[in-house]
């Protein structure tokens, strides 16, 4: 079966200065993403958080892309998003100490867009908050069946990002399967779900950054 890759982005994390500089996003945009700012989004989104908008989009479609083929590199500019299309209602306030699960994002609040590596073509939607940005990629345009939940912490070692995020995601796999399952790494290092006896067969996306975690799969009632 196949995933829903996923990534987080917590704002306040975001060195501007740094973000601007071209030694920088150079090696996350591609010479058509940066031109793409300048004509089409400089007045809509600015251009530090257009930056790790699209940085997490390439993140999550290169988790998606990991989970089928395990020897995959990641090179940002390699990972071209296009027709990036913002959302009919901007949110504005901010996620703070939510907890938000969901079955497929509210397209009249998610940037969708386009992402292309080589001869695979993607789809991503993204909700980006003042505080957060969450972008989810699938190899379809219709994200019914993906899972997803965005979660705040308050302790951000790393150790308990990834308990916790795997604590997160294992309430929702247990609400909709009647065995218990933990969360393994494949010997590629990318999770996959296990009923502590046999691997199966839904791979899963997990993230974390600062106060911030996030999951995504793909389940639509068979298995």
């Amino acid at each position: 079966m196949i995933s829903a890759g996923n990534d987080i982005v917590s704002i306040a994390a975001i060195n501007t200065v740094r973000t601007k500089q071209p030694a920088f996003y150079k090696k996350i945009l591609s010479e058509t993403e940066i031109t793409q700012h300048k004509a089409a989004y400089a007045e809509i989104i600015p251009f530090e958080i257009y930056v790790w908008l699209l940085w997490s989009i390439k993140e999550s479609a290169y988790k998606y892309l990991q989970s089928l083929n395990p020897e995959l590199i990641f090179s940002p500019t390699r990972f071209v998003v296009s027709d990036l299309c913002e959302p009919k209602r901007q949110l504005t306030e901010s996620f703070g100490s939510s907890q938000l699960e969901g079955i497929g994002l509210d397209n009249e609040s998610a940037w969708t867009g386009l992402i292309t590596c080589g001869n695979n073509i993607l789809y991503s939607q993204s909700v980006l908050y003042p505080d957060v940005i969450h972008s989810i990629v699938y190899h379809g345009n219709t994200f019914k069946n993906i899972y997803w939940g965005i979660k705040t912490i308050t302790n951000t070692s790393s150790a308990n990002q990834s308990a916790t995020v795997r604590a997160f995601i294992l309430d929702k796999l247990n609400s909709l399967f009647s065995i218990k399952l933990q969360v393994d790494k494949s010997r590629h290092g990318f999770p996959v779900i296990s009923n502590g006896q046999n691997k199966m067969q839904l791979p899963v996306s997990l993230s974390h950054h600062e106060h911030f975690i996030g999951y995504s799969f793909y389940y639509d009632g068979s298995f």
